[in-house]
């Protein structure tokens, strides 16, 4: 699946091309779950081979590897998505 086949709205409803983990997760991002719970459900859709990651044009299949792929996504994800303004990032 390439990552321009999800797209989401902005306020101006223009389209906004989303990756695959964006679209799976940006309807998570209700204020209900925080950092853990992210990894917890992005964690689940790899296993349940949903979602699959890529280094260097090869599948990662090392568990830790894996892990390192979920924590990364997670950890940046609200900087992308308040870069195509599709959330607000407050500052802690």
């Amino acid at each position: 699946m390439r990552s321009t086949d999800h797209n989401s709205s902005r306020c101006r409803t223009q389209p906004v091309p989303l990756g695959i983990i964006e679209a799976w997760l940006l309807p998570e991002l209700d204020g209900t779950r925080d950092r853990e719970a992210l990894l917890v459900s992005l964690e689940k859709h790899v296993r349940e081979g949903k979602i699959a990651f890529e280094r260097q044009g090869s599948r990662v299949v090392d568990p830790s590897k894996i892990d390192e792929c979920i924590t990364e996504h997670i950890d940046t994800m609200p900087a992308r998505l308040a870069a195509q303004k599709l959330v607000r990032v407050d500052a802690q």
